[in-house]
């Protein structure tokens, strides 16, 4: 009796599996698998658009809005610019997204508390870009992007550090560090993540802001515009952490976008693809942000100031700290303490002198009644909202964990890191700083952080479906469905060569 209603549940399991693996639409173009948008709809909850009209595809849920348009890769997600591995298609009567976005940028970005390989963030490895010989980029003024890149990196660090997470640094000086090295050492602090700091060039009227993250496998930079080389079939260190490099990326840039440019749409360039070393060779979820344009001259008057340094640190800062709070197990998230902008303290009024009153004659009146004192009643607090109690599978990232692995050397002797210092090959170039910022020595990674941070508005799930794994390299993507019934994606080949 007892085997037979076990057989009968499994029968019921199979059967759901086959049902609910219907649900997605799946339709290959150019030996690539698209999904179409009526089943991504479905899937998500957005309300039903009815057949295409035009060139563009609006799309609204309970907690989301997506922009598409046709033939183009770019798409805004909450009103966040991201751009797609691969253009939006169309068929007779829908229209369709490639499977690789689905994975490795809508479902990260769309439901981060379901991403199955979460881990604590420990720490933050904090990368200078360029240094030394490597000047970077150069304005007009000559104000190089070495410079600023360390001037924030310290900030970022000491703001880090405030809000009790431990950071490790590539450079605190004017000294070259390599690409690879820099990798290999944020691969000496697993649990840790990567934030390489950097300031853009291009033409005098290009602007704004831009955030990228490792491009997924089979699928290629930003820049190629959607064209894919052999090189971005092989499978990097970078590729283990896709989805997690896709959050942070999310994280960090809109926090900054909202803070530094807000409602300037043009000064956000997006959440962008690369196969950076830094972060093709990193084994830690890593980000490389882009904070402004040195070769725009009115833009490089701003970044050259010590208050846009300070806000760029700060946006970077929240974000981190969104994104750490979100790896976090759903009963210790509540409200953290965020990083906020100093503001100068207000003006005190003197208070104005007075000259005493003349003393009254006593005048003997019946005694006035006592009137009861009000008892203050207390305000009940708020219970607080239920955690999420979504579960979620784990699965290894793929980095090699010792028990105590050794701390990275450093490359240089350490100068005064309160200000930046310069080459002597170029004249100095003119760059603002603030009063001298206390820099402290990294703790050991394994150390317990100081205090736990945890995100501001913690995500409660309405009825979460299945959690969409990668298509690739694996042979099968299993999804599930809600907390029992299982759903499956059609199996993907491995990518093939061109």
């Amino acid at each position: 009796m007892k085997l037979g209603w076990i057989f009968g549940l499994v029968a019921a399991f199979c059967l759901s599996a086959q049902a609910y693996a219907a649900d997605w639409e799946l339709v290959t173009r150019e030996g690539r698998e698209y999904v179409t948008l009526k089943s991504f709809c479905g899937f998500y909850n957005f309300q039903d658009p009815g057949l295409p009209q035009g060139d563009t595809m609006r799309l609204k849920n309970q907690r989301a809005s997506i922009v598409l348009k046709l033939d183009s890769r770019e798409c805004f997600i909450n009103g966040v610019r991201y751009w797609l591995s691969f253009g939006v298609r169309s068929t007779k009567d829908d229209w369709l997204l490639s499977r690789v976005d689905l994975v490795k940028l809508f479902e990260p970005v769309l439901r981060p508390y379901l991403i199955d390989i979460k881990k604590p963030v420990l720490g933050v490895v904090i990368d200078a870009g360029h240094g030394g010989s490597d000047n970077g980029a150069i304005s007009s003024r000559r104000v190089m992007e070495k410079d600023l890149t360390l001037d924030t990196a310290l900030r970022l660090e000491k703001l880090l550090r405030d809000a009790g997470i431990k950071t490790v640094m590539t450079r605190r000086s004017d000294v070259y560090v390599d690409l690879y090295e820099r990798a290999q050492r944020a691969a000496s602090y697993p649990g840790y993540i990567f934030v390489s700091i950097h300031f853009n060039s291009a033409g005098a009227e290009a602007r704004g802001l831009e955030t990228y993250c490792s491009s997924p496998r089979g699928a290629g930079s930003t820049q190629a515009g959607g064209q894919v080389t052999r090189a971005d079939y092989q499978k990097t260190p970078g590729n283990e952490t896709d989805s997690l490099n896709a959050l942070l990326a999310s994280e960090v840039h809109k926090v900054a976008v909202s803070v530094l440019n807000p409602n300037d749409i043009e000064a956000d360039r997006g959440v962008k693809r690369a196969r950076f070393v830094v972060l093709r060779q990193n084994t830690v979820p890593s980000v490389l942000v882009e904070g402004g344009f040195l070769s725009n001259r009115m833009e490089a008057s701003v970044l050259s100031t010590a208050a846009y340094r300070q806000k760029l640190a700060e946006s970077i800062a929240r974000g981190v700290q969104n994104y750490a709070a979100i790896m976090l197990p759903p009963e210790k998230r509540v409200t953290p303490p965020q990083v906020r902008p100093t503001e100068p303290p207000k003006p005190v009024t003197p208070a104005t002198a007075t000259a005493p009153k003349p003393a009254t004659p006593t005048v003997t009146t019946t005694p006035p009644v006592a009137r009861p004192v009000p008892v203050p009643v207390p305000v009940p607090t708020p219970a607080p909202t239920p955690a999420p109690t979504t579960a979620t599978s784990s699965s290894s990232t793929g980095v090699p964990v010792s028990p105590e692995p050794p701390p990275a050397t450093p490359v240089a002797a350490e100068p005064n890191p309160d200000k930046p210092t310069y080459s002597t090959s170029s004249p100095a170039p003119t760059v603002t700083t603030e009063p001298a910022t206390e820099t402290k020595t990294p703790e050991p990674h394994n150390a317990t952080p100081s205090i736990t941070i945890y995100p501001t508005t913690p995500a409660t799930p309405v009825e979460e479906k299945p959690r969409v794994t990668a298509p690739e390299p694996e042979p099968t993507t299993t999804i599930y469905h809600d907390q029992s019934v299982p759903k499956t994606a059609p199996a993907a080949p491995e990518p093939d060569q061109p």
